[in-house]
């Protein structure tokens, strides 16, 4: 995590040397605290998922973290129309079914259901609160907050490895192909992100943004031949409408 985060830092410096944004002081402040509630965010869900219930933590973050910024949203003079409203919340019953996994397994877990939920929820208070910051960037700023962001994160990750949970930072030379590769993803997925907060509500890219587990099932399917259950197809008619509603009201 720590060094991907450093490959996403480095990527984003070579982009900013190409397409020269000043540097805006309040917006490396929203964009490095946005960098350690994301990394809180992590940490808290690869706990809940190493000690938990996939089916108990997956929904409950995704969930959690759409719904922040849309209980925040008002507060900033941000009301989406009505049809947005409606597409959020079949975009909340989507994030719900589409990340569930089956409840039939009773293995022992490390956490109660109550610690299960007690850090889902954190987790998505986390996320939820990476968005509304890094909404507060201006669009001046381009992708320093990032930049400010990935630092923060690897700091905050590198305590924790060194000083809480004493793991250590090395990775496995098999591993940095992968290491690379999720830094590709992530950072376009973060610049992808601030660019749609800069050019509408955050409610509704929150919401959006918080669909991801749709597109790590269909990889599932396709890339680990994983079947897909039927609620989770109806978690993609429904994120489908979801997204009709949503993209009708802009």
């Amino acid at each position: 995590m720590a060094f991907a985060q450093s490959v996403s830092a480095g990527l984003l410096l070579a982009g900013l040397a190409v397409w020269r944004s000043p540097i805006v002081l309040i917006d490396l402040g929203w964009g490095a605290a946005s960098g350690v509630a994301g990394v809180i965010g992590v940490l808290l869900l690869y706990r809940g998922l190493a000690d938990g219930r996939m089916s108990v933590v997956a929904p409950l973050t995704g969930l959690t973290a759409a719904a922040v910024p849309v209980l925040w949203s008002p507060f900033i003079g941000e009301v989406p129309g009505p049809l947005a409203l409606v597409g959020i919340v079949v975009a909340l019953g989507a994030i719900v079914l589409v990340s569930r996994e089956p409840s039939g397994d009773s293995g022992n877990y490390r956490l109660s259901t109550a610690a299960m939920v007690r850090i889902a929820l954190a987790s998505g208070v986390a996320f939820g609160v990476l968005f509304i910051l890094l909404d507060e960037t201006s669009p001046v700023s381009g992708t320093w907050p990032l930049v400010a962001n990935k630092l923060a994160a690897i700091a905050v990750v590198t305590v924790q490895s060194l000083f809480v949970s004493r793991t250590g930072l090395a990775v496995p030379r098999t591993a940095w192909r992968l290491v690379v590769a999720c830094a590709l993803a992530g950072t376009a997925a973060e610049v992808l992100f601030l660019l749609s907060t800069q050019k509408g509500l955050v409610a509704v890219a929150a919401v959006l943004t918080s669909l991801y587990p749709a597109s790590t099932v269909l990889l599932a399917r396709f890339v680990l031949d994983e079947r897909l259950r039927r609620d989770q197809l109806a978690g993609f008619a429904l994120a489908a409408v979801a997204v009709g509603l949503i993209a009708a009201s802009v």
